[in-house]
């Protein structure tokens, strides 16, 4: 193969190429088929070869693009009890197998084609042969010992000749399986009379029936057959119960019902399963068991399938068995299972019907309290399952600003007729699944010491309840009560050990100094002990440190206790460095806090500016998905419903105002959790006590004292001595009680430092055909093509036509009825050949005559669903269609092939339905003898024979869906729940008042004609309907017609019914409109009221961005704002006087406006849009510096000012509303004085309390390890004068080289110091929400309609470097007269010592120490 592909000319890549670019270019979405004149000449040669399969060209496609190319005519059987005869024309358009008439119990023999013997193999357990193209005559013969019950026929076959037994069958049965009955004859039992009597013929039966407790009530009866014998025809029954309707049957063997519930079956040996099911119209409450003929059996099994969402009931009358025991199938044997016996009566007490249970809501819910402590606002998200509510109202305190549901909008509304301001307001909700976001306000509400908060504020229950309560800077939770859990309040934050500790600890002070300071202790231990970075721990060890060396005597007399002393005081030290080391900062810190509560960052936060954008910027992406539109949970009611099917329900009223809310802010701070559990009743509530920021300060001021006075007694008492005098007995008694304290302090204190803190495998079949005898066709001479290239052709040659799949149409149909039968005469327009399906059904009329063009038509083929076809030629053709009408006087006649206009002539005998007043019909037509008319509505499923079974029941559900929104539609879907195969013809009663809008459907008093052909499984309409405030829904008599009523309400409407309960919602589903299901006859009343709309804003301002730029003449202004409004319309923006507009961005976008006498007009949209406005005013920066006010024409949250002042200027104080910077270098002032004071009391050194002032207010523009490090110096030298003068030589040389170190580094950092604050920029300590000395930022949670105003005074940076160089030079002039000081110390009594063993006088060396010589080394 590879050398003959190598041996491939270039011109088979060129023709490829040709080939490929001219498909590329023509190619449709199915390619015309190619004609062979079309073909190049050198693909001539292979169009057999590539046609090697049957061509199917010439065939007649169905609708679906197969090829039908075998077109059997009608069937001639003669039929007796030793065999029978059989003949058939065959119309062959390809070669095909041809299956025949049998099967493997009656096999045909001697099969002729023109007269000749044929052989006949087995195709898929059918005898068949293979036939060409062309016509053929085919006949055959069956021998068999006893005539079967009935007898396979072909597939395709539709018309049959029978003749029994002599005898012309006029309307031959074939049922749905294509099986040909035939009447059976008695088996002949042999008997051996050598043998002992058997029954030869055995039949065991066993009846189990399945009870659907549903709307209709539905029975069904599994018969298990157990036959042995001969194969005969037996009856069983009646099989239903008494008064249940037959709905469908399900046997493998031939089997139909007779009347009174007969079945006849066509047994044979074997075990076989019938299923038959019943429907049962209105509401069943009992169902007897009546006696049946043999070989019924004397008990069945009866199992009962509740459905809890329609009704309980209770079942009596029988006794339960266990279902495992018996032969129910393996799902029926999780049912209970009861044994009937007939004259026995199962009955169905009803217990409850309809919808149970409650909603299960969880709640989750943000507070953030405001500012100044006016209010809270909040953000409720709802989730859960709504089961009976329709309406969800909010309690006061709780106002309700904005509601989403699903992401969407929601108008807060109340009831009518509801009037005051403590009318709830709330909001339509709907069943199933709810997210429904709520923003709102609990206002008014007293916050002080104690507020109280709803723990809902809804007026429903709900399962849980977490809320998050969000304080500003400030406040903090002391406690709170009603809550199922602890938060981390201050009260929540002691333990048990905690109370233990500090009770110890002030148990001690007292006994040691007295009761007094054990309560000073005690407030000191209580207000500090769970603040953060508190010295807790080193008050136990001080105390333990102090006990102790009252313990110990001053002067011991023994050495150990001596050097046991010496180790206590060391330890004392060593508790008074690290106490000083923590506590200091502490104190800090919580006067730092105390003064600018804005400095406080919980749980190392970042500042509130940052953790605002970044909230901002989640609630952005949170609300994109939120308001990203639905998924859409309804699902198409019927796929056939005309153009005219309603539009989308519309959500809200054009007249409505859709709130937007007041804003909910966005900074966090520091959060506490509160825990509701289990049911959260309306009117519940949580009391919390609160620390307000006004006791913020004077609560530091006492920290500081009380922790000053404690750690100054606990120091003293390690300095001072045991108190001297007293008796003995006295001083051992205090000796015991301080050591006793000082071992359970210790033990306490290690108590809490180690107490821990919180293929699949596919089989392949082999199919042998005579076709793999036939030799393949001969391989053209000359260069192999490409693979592509035939593959290609074999698709084009073998494509539909253009026309598919709408090659035929049926143009014109004429109807007629006379006394004899129907006449049917067809005009069919034909593009290219086709199966064209025409009138009637296999079940129900169908033709027995077919005339094309006036020529007799042998060739029908029947469909697996029964439906007809016709193989017509292109052209325009008409087809003549006679056949026998039933004496029944109803006709079904379906329309496979609508035709584009009918004409009747039906006579005054005769009515015909499913014709409009143009004469269009629908998918099919039903026929009506006036004298056959029953008084009451009877279903059409004719088989159009006289001695035809019992029909099976239709039975149609009609679902009703009443959407009432801006207008009220009604949508019907009518589903088929009985089998398809026939056809069903109903009338559905409308509602009072129902216009139905969709086209081409017969209406009259009696109501919608719906017309479901064999295979047709839905159908329905839209109507509309005027709103009424009561509306009466009444369901239909028919028993062959079960209701379903769906409402779906939109939040315009407030419903409320009466009548029954609907059913129960179904768990885990999004969205579940009500639903009622009701028996014939019931009704249901709706109430209708439209609630009225709560007022509230349409626009918000969500957040707003000032930002300044002041200079030396003008300032550069930019104001950013994000705005949402739920209606289109303009805003106005009232700009300083004189401002000049220089920029306006909306959604990023350059715009140019309206701007007159400061008044700007913004355009707005619905939804949320972020808008930029950019001027310049001449106002500068001066001494005095507030910005111009901004009226934004509404009030909003999130509100942002930020002032970045000139680099020349010296900040000197801000203040503003909200949260802002501080400048605390004038806070530092007083700590620095009162620094000065304590340090001027220590006279080692010369520096004056105004000298320590000073240095600490240079120093502190050079930084805190700065200024610690001259003062260490300055202790360091003021110390070296106190250095003994007997000290070893190499520890006072080490102090001088430490000194001089110490020194140098302090000369570097004061000149470091000089250097700052010559050369750099002021040190001002402004820190506050991400504010530095360049940028200053204000944060308001909730402002009014104008833009905040902070204050900023400041001054020319020269001031601030005259000033500097006047403390440079103050600094040089005092450092000379320290550094003479020093001096004076370092080198006094030396600079330096030589070592001891360099003695200066001779004659000491080599002397020992009494007085004897050594040997000079």
């Amino acid at each position: 193969m590879l050398q003959i592909m190598k041996r491939m000319s270039s011109r088979w890549f060129l023709l490829l190429f040709g080939m490929l670019v001219a498909l590329a270019i023509g190619r449709e979405a199915w390619p015309a088929s190619l004609d062979p004149a079309e073909v190049p000449d050198a693909l001539q040669p292979w169009i057999p070869w590539v046609l090697d399969e049957p061509d199917e060209r010439l065939c007649p496609r169905r609708d679906d693009g197969q090829a039908l190319c075998a077109w059997p005519g009608q069937l001639h059987l003669e039929i007796d009890r030793d065999g029978g005869r059989f003949a058939q024309r065959w119309h062959l358009l390809a070669d095909a197998w041809v299956t025949l008439p049998g099967d493997a119990a009656a096999w045909p023999q001697s099969v002729t084609v023109e007269g000749t013997l044929h052989p006949v193999v087995e195709q898929d357990g059918r005898p068949a042969l293979w036939l060409a193209a062309g016509d053929h005559e085919l006949a055959g013969a069956f021998d068999w010992p006893r005539r079967p019950p009935g007898l396979a026929l072909s597939p395709s076959t539709a018309v049959v000749a029978l003749h029994l037994d002599g005898i012309a069958v006029p309307t031959p049965r074939i049922d749905a399986d294509g099986r040909l009955w035939l009447a059976a004859e008695p088996a002949e039992v042999v008997v051996d009379p050598e043998r002992p009597a058997i029954d030869a013929d055995r039949l065991t039966l066993d009846v189990v029936r399945r009870i659907d407790d549903q709307i209709p009530l539905r029975v069904t009866t599994r018969l298990e057959l157990e036959v042995a014998g001969a194969a005969r025809e037996i009856q069983l029954g009646p099989v239903a119960l008494a008064g249940g309707l037959p709905l469908r049957l399900e046997s493998p063997l031939p089997a139909r019902l007779e009347d009174r519930g007969r079945l006849v079956v066509q047994a044979r040996p074997g075990r076989w399963t019938l299923t038959l099911e019943t429907q049962h119209p209105g509401p069943v409450t009992a169902l007897p068991l009546d006696g049946r003929p043999a070989p019924w059996p004397d008990h069945e099994v009866w199992v009962f399938a509740a459905d809890p969402g329609l009704r309980q009931v209770e079942i009596q009358g029988a006794d339960t068995i266990d279902p495992r025991q018996t032969r129910l199938p393996p799902d029926w044997q999780r049912l209970p299972a009861y044994r009937m016996q007939p004259g026995m009566t199962l009955e169905l007490v009803p217990l409850r019907r309809g919808a149970v249970g409650e909603d299960r809501l969880r709640l989750t819910r943000d507070l953030w309290l405001d500012f100044a402590g006016g209010g809270v606002s909040l953000r409720d998200r709802i989730s859960g399952e709504l089961r009976t509510s329709w309406r969800l109202d909010a309690e006061p305190p709780l106002a309700l600003g904005q509601v989403t549901v699903d992401g969407e909008p929601r108008l807060i509304t109340r009831q009518p007729g509801a009037a005051g301001s403590e009318a709830p307001s709330g909001v339509e909700v709907r069943a199933g699944q709810l997210e429904l976001l709520a923003d709102g306000r609990l206002a008014p509400i007293s916050i002080g010491l104690t507020a109280r908060v709803p723990a809902s504020g809804w007026d429903l229950t709900f399962d849980s309840v977490a809320m998050r309560l969000h304080l500003p800077p400030g406040w903090d939770l002391l406690a709170a009560e009603g809550v199922d859990n602890l938060p981390d309040s201050w009260v929540a934050r002691w333990s048990l050990l905690d109370l233990f500790m500090v009770l110890i600890a002030a148990l001690a002070v007292a006994r040691l100094w007295g009761v007094g300071w054990g309560l000073l202790a005690l407030a000191a231990l209580v207000l500090t002990w769970t603040e953060p970075q508190a010295p807790r721990t080193l008050w136990l060890h001080g105390l333990a440190a102090v006990a102790l060396l009252r313990v110990l005597p001053h002067e011991a007399t023994r050495p150990a206790l001596a050097r046991l002393r010496a180790l206590v005081r060391f330890y004392a030290l060593v508790v008074a460095l690290l106490f000083a080391a923590v506590t200091l900062p502490f104190l800090v810190t919580e006067m730092r806090d105390g003064l600018f509560p804005q400095l406080d960052r919980p749980d190392g936060r970042a500042d509130l500016v940052t953790l605002v954008r970044d909230q901002l910027a989640e609630d952005a992406v949170r609300d994109g998905a939120m308001a990203s539109p639905a998924a859409d949970r309804a699902r198409s009611v019927f796929a056939t419903v005309p153009s005219a099917a309603p539009k989308i329900l519309p959500r809200l009223d054009p007249d409505a105002r859709v709130q937007t809310g007041f804003g909910v802010p966005a900074w966090q701070w520091r959060a506490f959790d509160l825990q509701f559990n289990g049911p959260v009743m309306a009117g519940q509530e949580a009391r919390l006590w609160l620390r307000p920021p006004v006791a913020a300060l004077p609560l530091a001021i006492l920290q500081v004292l009380l922790v000053l006075a404690l750690a100054l007694r606990i120091a003293s008492g390690m300095r001072r001595a045991p108190p001297a005098g007293g008796s003995g007995s006295g001083r051992d008694r205090l000796a015991a009680a301080t050591l006793s304290t000082a071992v359970l302090l210790m033990l306490a204190g290690l108590l809490v430092t180690i107490v821990p803190s919180e293929v699949r495998a596919e089989s392949a079949s082999i199919e042998v055909s005579a076709m793999a005898h036939r030799e393949a066709p001969p391989l053209p001479t000359g260069a192999f093509p490409p693979p592509e290239l035939l593959g290609d052709l074999r698709q084009r040659l073998l494509a539909p036509p253009r026309c598919w799949p709408s090659c035929a149409t049926l143009t014109r149909m004429d109807l007629r009825v006379s006394a004899t039968g129907l006449d049917l005469e067809l005009v069919i327009d034909a593009a290219a050949a086709s199966a064209v399906p025409i009138p009637g059904h296999v079940e129900g009329w169908y033709p027995t005559r077919i005339d094309r063009n006036g020529t007799p038509v042998d060739g029908l083929r029947r469909e697996a669903g029964g439906t007809l076809l016709v193989p017509v030629p292109p052209g325009r053709h008409r087809l003549r269609l006679t056949g026998p009408l039933p004496a029944s006087g109803q006709v079904e006649l379906p329309l496979p092939l609508r035709p584009k206009r009918v004409t009747a002539a039906v006579g005054a005998d005769w009515r015909i339905e499913g014709l409009d007043r143009d004469g269009r019909p629908g998918e099919q037509l039903r026929l009506l003898r006036r004298s056959a008319e029953p008084a009451s509505q009877e279903p059409a499923v004719t088989t159009g024979r006289e001695d035809a079974p019992q029909a099976l029941s239709p039975l149609l559900r009609v679902t009703r869906t009443l959407r009432l929104g801006i207008d009220w539609t009604v949508t019907t879907e009518v589903e088929r729940l009985s089998p398809t195969g026939t056809s069903i013809s109903l009338r559905v009663p409308l509602w009072s008042g129902e216009s139905v809008i969709t086209p081409a459907r017969e209406i009259d008093g009696d109501g919608l004609l719906v017309s479901l052909p064999p295979e047709r499984v839905r159908d329905g309409w839209v109507a509309t309907l005027e709103p009424v405030e009561r509306l009466r829904l009444e369901a239909t008599t028919d028993p062959h017609l079960v209701e379903a009523w769906r409402i779906e309400a939109d939040p315009l409407w407030h419903l409320t019914t009466s009548g029954f309960p609907p059913m129960q919602n179904p768990a885990g589903v999004d969205r579940w409109p009500p639903v009622w299901r009701p028996w014939p006859g019931e009704h249901l009343i709706l109430s209708v009221t439209r609630p009225v709309a709560t007022p509230g804003p349409t626009l918000t301002l969500d957040r707003s961005r000032y930002e300044l730029n002041p200079g030396r003449r003008a300032t550069d202004a930019r104001l950013v704002l994000t705005l949402r409004s739920s209606q289109g319309g303009s805003h106005r923006l009232h700009l300083p006087e004189q401002a000049e507009l220089t920029e306006v961005l909306i959604d990023r976008q350059p715009r140019v406006l309206l701007f007159r006498d400061g008044v700007l007009e913004l355009p707005l949209v619905p939804g949320t849009q972020q808008v930029e406005i950019a001027w310049r005013e001449p106002i500068g920066l001066d001494w005095l510096y507030r910005p111009s006010v901004v009226n934004l024409g509404a009030v909003g949250v999130n509100a942002e000012t930020r002032v970045t002042p000139a680099p020349d200027r010296w900040v000197l104080w801000v203040s503003g509303s909200g949260l802002g910077p501080a400048v605390q270098f004038w806070a530092l002032l007083p700590v620095l004085a009162l620094l000065a004071l304590v340090l001027a009391r220590w006279r080692q050194t010369p520096l004056t309390a105004a000298d320590w002032f000073l240095l600490g207010v240079g120093l502190s523009q050079a930084g805190i390890w700065v200024a610690l490090l001259v003062v260490l110096w300055l202790f360091a030298l003021a110390w070296r004068r106190q250095v003994a003068a007997d000290i070893p030589p190499w520890r006072f040389n080490l102090i001088q080289i430490g000194l001089v170190g110490l020194t140098i580094a302090a000369l570097v950092g004061l000149l470091v110091a000089v250097q700052q604050g010559l050369l750099g920029h002021p040190a001002m300590q402004i820190a506050g929400n991400d504010s530095t000395a360049r940028v200053l930022n204000w944060y308001l949670d909730r402002g009014l309609a104008e833009s905040a105003t902070p204050t900023l005074i400041s001054a020319p940076i020269w001031i601030y470097r005259v000033l500097m160089l006047v403390w440079a030079l103050w600094l040089a002039w005092r450092l000379l007269q320290w550094l003479r000081w020093g001096w004076e110390g370092f080198a006094a009594p030396v600079l330096w010592r030589e070592s001891r063993r360099r003695d200066k006088d001779p004659s000491s060396r080599g002397a020992a120490p009494d007085g004897s010589r050594t040997r000079d080394p």
